[in-house]
């Protein structure tokens, strides 16, 4: 039998105890809706200020809407709880007891504890009734199966400013609600509790229960839920409240959470819990429609046995759709910040994730979830790492000075249709091998537009992005800009086939060994239309500081800017091992080799209408090596491309460049920037369409 239902069973074994003891009891007294007191020396049953009864007494008087007014002390009982309540009152402690004057109460000053002794419930709640339990301190029960502090069954209990420890039970160490409805918990501190589930707290099938202004902390489950521990309960509501230093071993160091759709979490703070499973601070299990808003999930922990088997630190949530995590602060969790697995059109934006062990944001398995305008950053194993989940969109996210093995800022893997548009990728390190910016893996048909990746470092391969095995994807309108790796500091594409690189900026980028801006290893059929590859390095003696080429593969070079690039054989493009490049409508000027395909197991390179630059923009060599093929000479220009501010990172040309009107109408209808093509007689060479009247931005700054 499941503990669920065995809980179930002794809270209905309890309430029939319980109305059994009443009915005993009933003819104490006629029924008294009027305020009633007690102390721990209160005899007889007058129950007034003058002359109190015991609390026992009083509750077996009260009727509905009755007050009992209980005096500082400590009240024990001698039956299976220290008190039952079964009618609509309000049970208020922290009474002066005061024969006469105002009736003052201030549970601080006047402590009212009821002490279970380690041997039985504090206080069972039971029936179609609306209890108000107000200022006590609920300690030193043991409930058994369920609710060592409190157990409430049917009702629509109020629990306000109580102080709830000390407790155990199997489930529901502090409190436990079941079948409840509209039950509130306001400002109570839930601590040192213990349990197998729900430490502090557990709700079962409560219904439209709201928790405001609660304290929960240092609770311990040796299961789930070490400060809360939630199942079944349709549209809960949990504001303004504090979960801290709880400890469970299975899920849900802080919140355990689970079948409970239409859940709403929001300006929690939810800090320094942990688990050796999943979700140190919060975890959500089939929960649809859940949203977090506005909750700090700081230090918390995850898998703190190191068995690897635990995941998302701060925030873990699976199989629920249509989640939404809405400017929450994700901070200095040990683990991933946020973990999804299963979840189905999750929305998570405007949210802060920072400094995190193993990875800002994980998807798993979540296809069609949306990142947007949120900041990732400082964290470990990466800013956010998107597996198994197609159509997964990134949109306007700063993610910055995160480290990896692999995809520093963004690594995607076996997820298909991902879109990456309108991010900013900074200073992210991924110290093992791929993709500094953004590694893509195994994926097809991903979208990477109008991006900032700048400054970003891989070790091995593409320090801005690295596609790897992922076929047909579109790479436009990116700024590539400062990036640094072994080869291709900018770009690196391997068994890439199909990927089409359009309008975007490569410019000031590093590779130690081979292709400064762009490193193509063996990617068939490969489209590189309206690019500008500029003022990239080699810091080794390498190969192809613009472009390295090598593999079997065609690459199809239309209407590119390759200028300036320098450093190790100072080649514009270089072609080796069996790749070919196919190029038209080119500005190939200012290196020292424009192109060179090896002379050893070399590949090839076609060129036809390419503005070869003249002056201080003349290659010193314009072509080296075997199978180089530049066609006529009547579409080959030696003249300078007026391009308008290199030194600023502008390469459109200018009025007088020698690339105007001579392009080859290849069907390219606009430049880079998304100006008509052609403007004039004919397309001008290299990525940009010459339009004299425009004002002009850098290139580097990013028009799109």
């Amino acid at each position: 039998m499941e503990l669920k239902r065995c809980g179930r069973i002794l809270a209905s074994v309890g309430m029939g105890c319980l109305l059994l003891g009443l009915s005993a009891t009933a003819g104490l007294s006629a029924a008294h809706s009027g305020p009633l007191f007690a102390t721990v020396e209160g005899v007889g049953t007058a129950c007034t200020r003058t002359a109190p009864c015991a609390i026992q007494t009083a509750l077996a008087q009260a009727s509905d809407g009755a007050t009992i007014y209980v005096a500082e002390g400590t009240y024990t009982g001698t039956g299976p709880a220290v008190i039952a309540v079964s009618d609509s009152v309000t049970v208020q402690g922290g009474w002066d007891g005061a024969a006469e004057g105002p009736v003052i109460c201030d549970p601080q000053a006047h402590p009212t504890t009821l002490d279970g002794e380690g041997v039985r419930r504090v206080i069972e709640v039971g029936g179609l009734i609306t209890p108000t339990l107000v200022g006590l301190r609920v300690t030193n029960g043991s409930g058994g199966v369920a609710g060592g502090g409190i157990m409430g069954v049917i009702a629509h209990p109020v629990i306000s400013g109580c102080h709830v420890f000390s407790n155990t039970a199997g489930v529901g160490g502090g409190i436990y609600l079941d079948l409840t409805s509209n039950a509130r918990l306001v400002a109570n501190q839930i601590y040192s509790n213990s349990a197998l589930w729900g430490a502090g707290l557990y709700l079962n099938a409560a219904d439209v229960s709201t928790l405001e202004g609660n304290h929960v902390f240092s609770n311990t489950a040796a299961g789930r839920g070490g400060g809360l521990c939630i199942e079944g309960s349709h549209s809960l509501e949990m504001s303004d409240n504090r979960v801290w230093g709880n400890r469970a071993i299975e899920h849900g160091g802080g919140i355990y959470l689970s079948d409970s759709p239409v859940a709403v979490l929001d300006q929690n703070e939810i800090y320094s819990n942990s688990v050796d499973g999943d979700g140190g601070g919060i975890y959500g299990f089939r929960c649809d429609d859940l949203a977090l808003a506005d909750n700090r999930a700081v230090g918390n922990a995850a898998d703190v046995d190191g068995d690897g088997t635990g995941q998302g630190a701060g925030i873990y949530l699976e199989d629920v759709e249509n989640a939404s995590l809405l400017g929450n602060e994700v901070h200095g969790n040990r683990r991933q910040g946020v973990f999804l697995r299963g979840c189905l059109s999750a929305t998570l934006a405007t949210n802060q994730v920072r400094h995190n062990t193993l990875a800002g944001v994980y998807l798993s398995v979540s296809s069609g979830a949306v990142l947007e305008h949120n900041q990732i950053g400082h964290n470990g194993w990466g800013g956010v790492r998107v597996g198994s989940s197609d159509g997964a969109e990134l949109r306007h996210n700063v993610i910055y000075s995160n480290t990896a093995e692999e995809g520093g800022a963004i690594y995607v893997w076996g997820s298909d249709g991902v879109v990456i548009a309108h991010n900013e990728m900074s200073f992210n390190t991924a110290y093992a091998t791929y993709g500094g910016g953004v590694y893509l893996r195994q994926g097809d048909n991903a979208h990477l537009m109008h991006n900032a990746i700048r400054a970003n470092e891989a070790t091995a391969f593409g320090g801005g992005i690295s596609l790897d095995q992922s076929l047909t994807a579109t790479v436009s309108h990116n700024q590539v800009t400062g990036n640094t790796a072994n080869r291709g500091g900018g770009v690196h594409l391997s068994g890439a086939h199909g990927a089409t690189l359009s309008a975007n900026a490569i410019v000031g980028n590093e590779a130690g060994f081979q292709g400064g801006g762009l490193y193509v290893n063996s990617s068939l059929d490969t489209e590189l239309v309206n690019n500008v590859v500029a003022d990239n390095r080699l810091a080794g003696s390498g190969d192809g500081a613009g472009l390295y080429a090598v593999g079997y593969g065609t690459a199809h070079v239309v209407h590119a800017t390759i200028a300036r690039n320098t450093g190790g054989g100072g080649q514009g493009v270089f072609v080796s091992l069996g790749g070919t490049v196919l190029m038209t409508n080119t500005i190939l000027v200012s290196h020292t080799v424009g192109v060179e395909s090896e002379m050893i197991m070399g590949g090839m390179a076609v060129l036809t209408h390419t503005l070869w630059g003249a002056g201080s923009w003349a290659n010193e060599r314009d072509v080296e090596g075997f199978d180089v093929f530049t066609g006529t000479l009547a579409h080959n220009w030696w003249a300078e491309p007026s391009f308008i501010d290199p030194a600023q990172g502008d390469y459109h040309i200018g009025p007088g460049s020698g690339a105007i009107d001579v392009a080859l109408d290849v069907g390219v209808d606009v430049d880079l920037d998304g100006d008509t093509r052609p403007m004039g007689s004919g397309p001008d060479l290299g990525a940009d369409e010459a339009w004299y009247r425009r004002v002009f931005l850098p290139l580097t700054v990013g028009s799109e």
